[in-house]
């Protein structure tokens, strides 16, 4: 719309409300003159929302390529790198250089590229690394693992720099790529205690000799893929996924008391002396004819699978 100055009379710029998202944000004042060539002020105050310091903060009116293409058109129409640059309020060149990397992707990758990082398209910064990769049947192949196995843009970047060295397929180069990742393994931890009366007793043993106890109670109640630790008054077993399945089968609301109840059969039968002599008692199942316990059902200690 047409603003009026102080003095009443029709001022030449116009203002356009922005909204992100059904979100009012505000409203950019803009007069009606080419500020940079091919573009007019319009166009310019939505470049200048969507690129530069903080902009991410207040939402993005114009897409990646929507950016590049207006960059593109400046470009075409004379505007060198610099005065792109020094419009946008931009320090150096080398932004307005990766935008216009972007336009370099084929027809469907294109639209594809977003803002930020999101499994749903493919980040800017990983679109720029993309075009690193030259050949357009790898560059769909790479944009496929960006969308299904979450490449961010320095694995991208790797994978790149994999390829033009070693001339491998770049699918082997995604492979190894992953193949890299840290893995997550995931432990489960149970923390129970010990009958106060069996607190003295357990006190005078060795570390050792107690954890062979709660070791040869974890092969009594049928517990595969945990380790035990047993102190004077506490006992931790810790283990993974098996473990965890092996939790639900027992049912955790009994593994306290049953193996409370192995560690006083040890202790009361004056036997626990027996342990500071027995290395290894899990893999031998001596432990169990000492204090008359059974094996479990599957016949197999889960320290000797």
């Amino acid at each position: 719309m047409a603003g009026r100055n102080p003095r009443g009379r029709t001022a030449d710029f116009r203002t356009e409300s922005w909204y992100d998202e059904g979100q009012f944000q505000g409203v950019v004042s803009l007069r009606n003159e080419r500020t940079l060539a091919g573009l007019n002020a319009l166009e310019l105050g939505r470049l200048r929302m969507s690129v530069g310091y903080e902009t991410h903060k207040k939402g993005r009116p114009l897409s990646p390529m929507e950016v590049a293409s207006l960059l593109r058109k400046a470009r075409e129409e004379g505007a060198s790198l610099q005065e792109c640059a020094k419009a946008l309020q931009l320090d150096g060149t080398g932004y307005i250089s990766r935008f216009l990397r972007i336009l370099d992707l084929p027809d469907d990758l294109r639209q594809l590229i977003g803002w930020g990082a999101d499994k749903h398209f493919i980040g800017f910064t990983s679109a720029v690394e993309l075009t690193r990769v030259r050949d357009v049947r790898d560059q769909r192949t790479v944009a496929q693992a960006i969308l299904s196995d979450g490449l961010n843009s320095k694995e991208v970047q790797q994978v790149a720099q994999i390829r033009k060295r070693s001339g491998r397929s770049v699918e082997a180069c995604i492979g190894e790529i992953l193949r890299m990742r840290p893995k997550i393994e995931k432990r489960y931890v149970f923390v129970g205690s010990v009958a106060e009366e069996d607190v003295e007793g357990l006190g005078r043993l060795t570390q050792a000799a107690r954890d062979s106890i709660v070791t040869s109670g974890i092969e009594r109640l049928g517990l595969c893929g945990a380790t035990g630790r047993l102190g004077a008054k506490f006992f931790t077993l810790a283990g993974d996924e098996r473990f965890n399945a092996s939790m639900q089968n027992v049912g955790k609301e009994s593994i306290e008391p049953q193996l409370r109840i192995h560690i006083s059969e040890i202790i009361r039968n004056g036997v626990a002396d027996t342990f500071e002599k027995l290395p290894g008692v899990c893999r031998s199942h001596r432990d169990l004819s000492v204090t008359g316990g059974s094996r479990p059902a599957h016949g197999l200690c889960p320290h000797d699978e």
